[in-house]
């Protein structure tokens, strides 16, 4: 996973699918640093281009490790809601 761009808007984001740029954008919400020092649960949403079925189903299991690594890190083991 790596970085191509920021979006301040879906119609941003949905712009860099558009254009073939990303695979997955990840939104991250106005306020996540203030909510995570606060120790306060914040949710981020994960978008995939579902286009290539398998690369959208690696790119969720690598997006859902990176959350992991990064929760434990902050605050202790984490549970992942399952769709």
């Amino acid at each position: 996973l790596h970085l191509v761009g920021t979006a301040s808007s879906a119609d941003e984001a949905h712009g860099i699918f558009a254009a073939r740029r990303a695979h997955a954008v990840l939104v991250l919400p106005r306020g996540l640093g203030v909510g995570l020092a606060r120790g306060e649960p914040v949710e981020v949403q994960l978008l995939l281009d579902g286009v290539e079925a398998n690369s959208a189903a690696q790119l969720q299991g690598k997006a859902e490790g990176a959350v992991r690594a990064a929760a434990l890190a902050l605050s202790g083991p984490v549970s992942m809601p399952s769709e």
